[in-house]
């Protein structure tokens, strides 16, 4: 194997699925941030389960600092809850909601409207979604 074809695709396969996520493309003439840091943790947390903040911070690779701002927003909005742990007081964990479920359902099936109605026919997003999760396997 190719490294260096290897860190190319990787870079090239990014730079695409992040602009068909946040909506950009040129035939659309428009970006939406639709894949955002609080989308991602959502995304994270539904995945998951609960998890402490340094597993979220190093899954995400965001700075505590960022995430501590971001966890705070999220709970005031109902997005998700901070649960202390049984045995250690000391010990957090982030749970979604229902909430924050509804807001990760409705997100997803935006993006997935705007990639397949805009950037993409029907049977290329059909084999897109295939190959990618073929990708998620492999790399799982």
């Amino acid at each position: 194997m190719d490294k260096k074809n290897l860190a190319f695709n990787l870079v090239t396969a990014r730079m695409l699925l992040e602009n068909l996520c946040d909506g950009f493309d040129t035939s659309c003439s428009s970006k939406k941030s639709l894949l955002t840091t609080k989308i991602k943790m959502l995304h994270l947390l539904n995945l998951e389960g609960r998890l402490s903040p340094s597993l979220i911070i190093c899954k995400l690779g965001v700075a505590k600092s960022n995430l501590a701002i971001l966890a705070s927003t999220m709970i005031k909005e109902g997005l998700i809850e901070k649960v202390e742990d049984t045995f250690d007081k000391r010990v957090i964990y982030y749970n979604i909601t229902q909430k924050g479920q509804e807001l990760l359902n409705n997100s997803l099936q935006v993006i997935n409207e705007q990639v397949c109605d805009c950037a993409l026919a029907s049977d290329k997003c059909k084999k897109l979604n295939k190959k990618l999760d073929e990708v998620i396997k492999l790399l799982n």
